[in-house]
C-alpha cells in the first residue's frame, strides 16, 4: 500500500497562481475559517511543507487571495463619463464581493483589507470624482458612502434581504394590517424585491445625489 506522499499526482508544479486559485475555491465553498495550510495542501494534493516554498504563512496566503479578488475589479475606464465610470465600477465591485463573501468575514473580524488592488480602485474612483468636479471634502464623503453602502448591502441583504426579513416578521406577527398599514401597503412589492436590482436603484440614487 502506498503512502500519502507517493499517491499524490507527480509532475504538477506549484505556483502562487495555482495556490491562489485553489485557495479561492476553498474559501468560496467553505468560508475563510476553513482556510489552513494543511487544508489547502489537501486541495492541491500535496504536502503542507511544499506550500511554504511559495507562501510564508496563512497571513501571506490571505493577502494573496485578497489580491486575486481585488484584481477582479478593473479600475474604471477614463474614457467613460465620470458618472458611468463610477456606477460601472461599483456594480462590478459589488458583484465580486458578493461572490466572495469570505472577504466580508475578514472585514467583520477586523482584518486589514487595504491591498494594492483596492487602493488602485479607490484612486480610480477619486479620479472619476475629480473629473466630475467634486472638491476633496465631497469626494471623501462620496467615497466613504459608496463603500458603506456596498459593504452594508452585502452584509445585510444576502439571499434574504432586510426588507424580506421585516416582512417575514410582520407575517409571523399575524399580518396585523391595522397596526402596520404602510407595511401592508408595500407587502407585495417587498416580496418581489431583487437584491441586485435594489442595489442598483440605491446606487443610482447615491451617485446622483452626490453629483447633483
Amino acid at each position: 500500500m502506498g503512502t500519502a506522499a507517493t499517491s499524490r499526482t507527480p509532475g504538477v508544479r506549484l505556483s502562487r497562481r495555482r495556490i491562489a486559485v485553489a485557495g479561492l475555491g476553498l474559501v468560496q465553498r467553505e468560508g475563510v475559517a476553513a482556510l489552513s495550510m494543511r487544508r489547502l495542501a489537501e486541495e492541491l494534493d500535496t504536502a503542507p511543507m511544499s506550500l511554504y516554498r511559495h507562501v510564508a504563512d496563512r497571513r501571506d496566503l490571505l493577502d494573496l487571495l485578497l489580491d486575486e479578488v481585488s484584481d477582479l475589479v478593473a479600475p474604471p475606464d477614463d474614457d467613460l463619463p465620470p458618472r458611468e465610470a463610477i456606477i460601472a465600477t461599483v456594480e462590478r465591485a459589488h458583484e465580486v464581493v458578493d461572490g466572495n463573501r469570505w472577504v466580508v468575514e475578514l472585514m467583520l473580524a477586523g482584518d486589514e483589507l487595504l491591498r494594492p488592488g483596492a487602493l488602485r480602485l479607490s484612486e480610480a474612483l477619486y479620479r472619476a470624482m475629480a473629473r466630475a468636479g467634486l472638491e476633496p471634502e465631497a469626494a471623501a464623503r462620496f467615497h466613504a458612502a459608496i463603500w458603506q453602502y456596498l459593504w452594508g448591502h452585502v452584509v445585510v441583504a444576502g439571499d434574504l434581504g432586510l426588507a424580506q426579513r421585516s416582512r417575514a416578521a410582520y407575517v409571523a406577527a399575524g399580518g396585523d394590517r391595522e397596526s402596520f398599514p404602510e407595511i401592508a401597503r408595500v407587502e407585495e412589492a417587498v416580496a418581489r424585491l431583487d437584491p441586485h436590482e435594489s442595489f442598483r436603484a440605491g446606487l443610482l440614487a447615491l451617485v446622483d445625489g452626490f453629483l447633483a
